[in-house]
């Protein structure tokens, strides 16, 4: 199976964007999000920050071990940042809506991290 070259900027966030749709795509039908998130985007950036932190915890374990790992510390983040996962998932459904506020939520997440990766 031949590997697609993807930028560097891209491998490190495709585990996040993976976890994001895939969470998403797992939800029953919603209601169109109103005008307004509930969450201010710093927060978003930091929930997305942690999240991207425990899937790199994950990332070399296979099967239900790791399923069930992941899902353990989605947990633990959502209780972390005192939001409930159906919050979270309306609020990330209103932000991706909106491309350029959504690559803007994703860019302050990058940058925790790389603040974290620095100290």
């Amino acid at each position: 199976m031949k590997r697609i070259a993807l930028p560097a900027q891209w491998r490190r966030t495709w585990p996040l964007a993976a976890l994001l749709l895939g969470s998403l795509a797992c939800q029953p039908g919603a209601s169109a999000p109103g005008p307004a998130s509930t969450i201010p985007d710093e927060k978003m950036a930091r929930i997305l920050a942690d999240l991207n932190v425990a899937e790199a915890a994950t990332a070399r374990l296979n099967g239900y071990p790791k399923d069930s790992l992941k899902q353990v510390y989605f947990k633990q983040v959502m209780d972390m940042h005192n939001m409930t996962v159906s919050g979270y998932e309306s609020n990330l459904r209103i932000i991706s809506a909106e491309p350029k506020r959504m690559e803007e939520v994703m860019k302050a997440s990058e940058m925790l991290l790389e603040d974290k990766a620095g100290q």
